[in-house]
This record gives structure tokens, sequence and C-alpha cells, in this order.
């Protein structure tokens, strides 16, 4: 038996999540032993699961702490294949500090024991990720940040998480007499990214000419970027500017690795209606910006100022924002504006007043429209905003918190650095008219157990923590139709309250028999539940299932990470960066003759020759629309929810309908994809 060593602070639920991607038929380790490391008794969940038949004869349960080395003898650690540390994701503010020192002690223990066991850790607070990684730590997803990044991303993209969902997990795929859209999704949903080297044939072609060969000869799998040697990083659809260089390694989406191996034994490269230019010594080719534009100092003239290329082999981290006054707006891949002083206090001229009498007086201004709402409070709301402020968005849109405790001065004081970013003091569930719910483009609604610390309660129970988000999402569901919404959750199962109706797939299902495909389908039931499917729901599954595919599938954080227009420094090599965005088809794919029967490999054409996008996905519906889809149509019809899904690398036959909408990679976000 190969030993993987889990520990850390979790529920029954975490780890069944942990353990259902990691015991997954498709990553072979079915046999192998895991070892379940907990400081404290197991109650009646996690003994359910432990003795149930995803556990059972293959993890052994050990009470202790990973801080004692005898513990860690027990544990086996010194033979461990891997580690990983899990947390508790459902912690109010005040005790996240606590419990990541834990984890830093826990993963420092387990290094002093272990030098070369990979390390994977969850830690809550981003601050805390750069201590990991000194410590020992092998690879660090945090799960604050995560959540907004993502939940911020949907704002511009609807459905992004669900996307990134199905990505970087593993799920079964469906096959039977099912309805149309289920069997899409879950083929969809089995799509995964694997990396694998560029071979030396394909060595000095531009990335868009190879990207248009590939899948032409290889429909089922898709080539969405590379992993730059050079760069040491990640670039989704790099363009056509960039030249697969010696030692860049291929990313890969495709349904099975046999079908992502297929691309990589091309043994000719095959002449494309783009031009390719071959490279006898190939070269990063990158536009580098003006002097002027990287002068740290104001006084200083463009040649003796020093440039920010030395950024480029730093992460960027928060911390960066403490140091505005030394650093050029342009420094960054965000939209920074200062406001003045009597801007702030005009928008809190009611704080004092506020803190005596509990009573809300100001208003977000009459004429705003189209903006965010954010229904809760995180204290690391920067990574929300940070997001929604990218340069790579063709919009800004306004975003409104709504919280019902003043937050403190060291966070509201970010604020002086973005532009219509508002906090209104108020009750979550009445505040509709105050911040103009009605004219609202999304809302989102954050956990209770982050926006305030009075509403944290007990985790065993799974409705415990998620009742207060669905009742608000059944209140806006009902009183604001058409407008969408997201939900954070902190149990997947729990979705199932904010579908509008059964899937019609569950009574095709035949009474008093147990059919071929109904095993599968009971798999996957939580991820097709129609508030799943249409990137209504956020879970906090997803970043469980995460740290386990660090384990199979490294690539996938990275993937993960820039798909969303997540901060960065705005060095040179930022050019290259694709994100995803949703945009409806466009008009001239639709204006030329025939558009009724086209299929996805012409669009997928259409969308790279015509206009250098990636094309990876659809967000399709069951239901039809008059006109053709956009953001402005509303999502609902009557009492009947539109069941919207997403259909990730559809296949190359598949007919395109005028409503579809296509999710892409993009350096800047398509004006199709912008509303005015």
């Amino acid at each position: 038996y190969q030993r993987r060593v889990h520990g850390g602070v979790f529920d029954h639920r975490s780890l069944h999540s942990f353990l259902s991607e990691f015991f997954h038929p498709s990553h072979g380790f079915t046999d192998c032993e895991v070892c379940i490391l907990g400081k404290e008794v197991p109650d009646k969940n996690l003994r359910l699961l432990l003795e149930g038949k995803l556990a059972t004869h293959r993890s052994t349960y050990l009470q202790g702490t990973p801080i004692d080395v005898a513990d860690l003898q027990r544990a086996q650690v010194g033979h461990a294949k891997a580690v990983f540390i899990l947390t508790d994701k459902t912690l109010p503010d005040g005790q996240k500090q606590k419990v990541d020192a834990e984890g830093i002690l826990v993963t420092l223990s387990i290094r002093q024991y272990n030098r070369t066991v990979p390390i994977f850790v969850q830690v809550l607070l981003s601050r805390n990720k750069p201590v990991l990684y000194d410590v020992g730590a092998s690879r660090v997803i945090c799960i604050d940040e995560m959540r907004l990044q993502l939940l911020a991303g949907s704002c511009y993209c609807p459905g992004l998480h669900t996307f990134i969902t199905n990505l970087v997990s593993t799920k079964t795929r469906l096959e039977g007499e099912l309805e149309e859209w289920l069997v899409e999704y879950s083929h969809g949903a089995s799509c995964n990214v694997y990396e694998f080297p560029f071979r030396f044939n394909l060595v000095g072609h531009n990335f868009r000419a190879l990207c248009d060969m590939l899948y032409r000869f290889h429909p089922n799998a898709l080539l969405i970027g590379v992993r730059s040697r050079h760069f040491c990083r990640v670039f989704l659809n790099p363009g056509e500017n960039y030249v697969i260089g010696d030692g860049d390694t291929m990313l890969v989406m495709a349904h099975t690795e046999e079908m992502a191996k297929a691309v990589c034994v091309v043994d000719s490269f095959a002449t494309t209606d783009t031009d390719d230019n071959i490279i006898t010594n190939p070269q990063l080719s990158m536009e580098r910006p003006l002097a002027e534009e990287w002068d740290l100092h104001t006084n200083s003239s463009a040649s003796a100022g020093p440039n920010l290329d030395r950024f480029s082999k730093f992460q960027f981290d928060n911390k960066a924002l403490q140091r505005l006054d030394y650093l050029p707006a342009t420094a960054f891949t965000f939209k920074l504006k200062r406001k003045t002083f009597l801007q702030i206090v005009a928008a809190f001229r009611k704080t004092d007043h506020l803190k005596r009498s509990k009573m809300l007086e100001f208003r977000v201004p009459i004429t705003i429209h189209n903006h965010i709402v954010v229904l809760g409070w995180a204290s690391n709301y920067v990574d929300f905003v940070l997001v929604l402020r990218s340069r790579a968005l063709g919009r800004h849109r306004p975003i409104v918190f709504v919280t019902p405790n003043l937050p403190p001065d060291d966070q509201l004081q970010l604020l002086f650095n973005f532009e219509s970013v508002y906090v209104v003091i108020s009750e979550v569930d009445r505040c509709f008219q105050k911040v103009a719910l009605d004219r609202a483009e999304r809302i989102v609604v954050m956990p209770t157990y982050q926006a305030a610390n009075y509403f944290h309660t007990s985790h065993k129970d799974p409705l415990s923590t998620d009742y207060r988000m669905l009742l608000l999402g059944l209140k806006l569901r009902t009183w604001f139709r058409n407008i969408p919404f997201v939900v954070a959750l902190a149990h997947l199962q729990n979705a199932r309250f904010l579908s509008a109706s059964l899937m019609d797939s569950r009574r095709r299902l035949v009474e008093g028999k147990r059919t071929d495909f109904q095993k599968d389908f009971e798999a996957i039931q939580d991820y097709a539940l129609p508030a799943n499917v249409n990137g209504q729901v956020y879970s906090e599954a997803l970043v469980d299932q995460l740290l386990c595919m660090l384990f199979y599938n490294r690539c996938s954080s990275d993937v993960a990470q820039q798909l969303v227009c997540a901060p960065d420094f705005h060095t040179p090599e930022v050019s290259h960066q694709s994100h995803l965005f949703l945009i409806p088809l466009p008009p001239e794919f639709l204006r030329s003759s025939h558009c009724h029967c086209r299929t996805f490999k012409e669009l997928f054409l259409f969308l790279l020759r015509c206009k250098g996008y990636v094309a990876l996905a659809l967000m399709r519906n069951q239901g039809s629309r008059p006109e053709q889809a956009s953001f402005s149509a509303p999502r609902h019809t009557g009492d009947a929810l539109i069941h919207e899904y997403v259909c990730s690398l559809p296949k190359a036959s598949t007919v395109i309908k005028p409503t579809d909408l296509v999710y892409v990679l993009a350096h800047q976000e398509p004006s199709e994809g912008t509303r005015d």
C-alpha cells in the first residue's frame, strides 16, 4: 500500500469531498491507504463516513496531533507519499489567525520530520501564505482568497466558478436515456487539464497556429495554454506573438488522459489558414512598455528611473497595497484611483452617529445602476474588489457592500484607492431599497459566518451554517426574478433548496428498478442540480477537491488562478496572459449562411482565426429565448427557472443555437461581453 497522511481541522463533509476526489477510479489509486490524523474523537457523522463504502478498508483514523513527534511516528509520516492539511472553512474572522498559526506549526513539524514529502496546505488568511512556504509547504491554497476571487469573477463572467469546479475535479460521465442537457453537462464536467512537454517538432511555432492545427486534427482535446520555462509561469492563450520555446510544456483540456496524449504525438506540422512563421532559434516575442510608464520617481528622467521588470520574479501580495505611495498606479494589473478626503467623509459622514443610534441614514447615489451588490462583509474584501478593478475588464462596475456591523478602520482605509465602492451599514435582508437592488446587475450573498461573528454556529449540522444564506437566496429569487445572484454555501447538497424544481431526469428513472446509469447519476446529482449547473451556487467543496488535485495534477491550481482576472504586477510578460470571459455569439458568425446548422468546431475556428479567442465552453439553456442571448436577458420566466448549464468542451459536431453564450480566453474583455 502507498500511504497518504491527512490532517488538520475538518468536518466529515470536507473529508468526504476530499476522499471522493482522491479515490475516484480515474486516478488509479483506489487501493492506496489514507491515514487521517485528527485531534478529536470521531463524531457520529465522521464514523459513518469512515465505516462506509468510500473509506472502509482504505483509511485509518488516528487521534492525535501532527505537532507531537510520537503521533507522526504512529502515522508513519516518514514513509508517506504526500501530506494534506485541511482547515475549517466556517470559522469567524476572530479565530482564523489562531487556526492558521496552528497550521503553520503543523507544517513545520512535518517538514522537520520528513524533509522530502510533498505537503499541500489549506490556509484561511492570504497573509500567512509566505510563512507557510518558508516553513516547508509545497503548495498552499488560500480559502478566503479563492472564494472572493471566484465570486468576483462570476460577476463579470457568470458561471465561472462552475466551469472551474468541473475543470479541477473528476466527475463521472453519464450515459443512457437522459435529458439532452444533462448528457451535455456531464460530458463537459468530465473534462480535466493535463500537462505534457512539447515535442521537438512543435518548438518554434506560434501558439495560435499550433492551437488551430491541433484542434482540427484532434477535436476531442484542446490546447489552452503553455507553461513557459523562460518566465516560470502559466500562460493561457498567450496569442500569436508567443512562440513555443525549448522546455515549454503544453496545457491540454480533454475528457481523458488518452485523448490529451494524442495531441502530444503529432508527427508533422500541417499548414493552416493562419500565418505561421517558423523560427530557427525561437525567442519570446513581447511588447515592452515605455520607460516613462514604469518610472518610480516622478522627478527623475525616464532613462534614469528603474522599470518594473524586477517584479517579474515576485508573486503579487496584498501587502503591496501598503506601498502605493512608492509605486506608480500603472505598476499593477488593476486600476487605482485615489479618492479625496471629502469624498470618503461624505460617504461615511454618519459613522459617529451610527455608533450611537444604530440607525442608517446613508443611501447609495440615486443614479447608480448596473452595480454589484454584496450582501455581507469579509475581512479580505479587497480580493473581491481587485478582481473587479482589473485592467482586463472593459467596464468597472460599481460595488456596494452591505454589512450589519461597521467594519474596522484599517479595512475601510483601502477604500481610498478604489473608485465607485460603497459600504452600507444595514441588515442584509432590509437594505433592498437603500442599495437600489432593483437596478443591480448581479447580487452576491456572502457566507454569514464570514459576514458577522454572531451568526457563527456549530458546523455539525450541515444546514446550520447555510440556512441564512438559503433564506436570503429564496427571498431574492421571489422579489427580484430578473436579477442573477450567486450564493456561497458551505455544503453543496444544500443547493437543492435553491432549485426551482426537480430535474425531469429523476422522473425518467424506472421505479422499482436500478438502471445501468442510476448509480452514476446518484454520484453526480449534487453537481447536476439547476442551481449548480448554471453557476448560482459556490461551494466550499471546491477547495477540498483542488487540494487533492494538487497531488494528481499540479497544473490545475495554476490554470484555475489564471482563468480569473487575479491581481498581479503589470510586467511585460502579462501581455501574454488571457482570462475567461463569457460573450454572446458574434454577429458576423450569426449573419453567415445556414448559421442554425453551424457546429462548435466552426465556431471555435471562427473565433480563433478572426478574433484570437480560444473557445472553451458554452452556456446553454433548456428553455427558449425569443431573441439572441445577452446578459440583459432575464434569467427567469414566470414561475419556472430557465435551466442554464455550462457545457465544457462540447463535441465538435454540437449544433450551435442562437441563444448560446461562449466562454472564451481573451487578453481583454471582449466588447461583446460588456453591457452599457
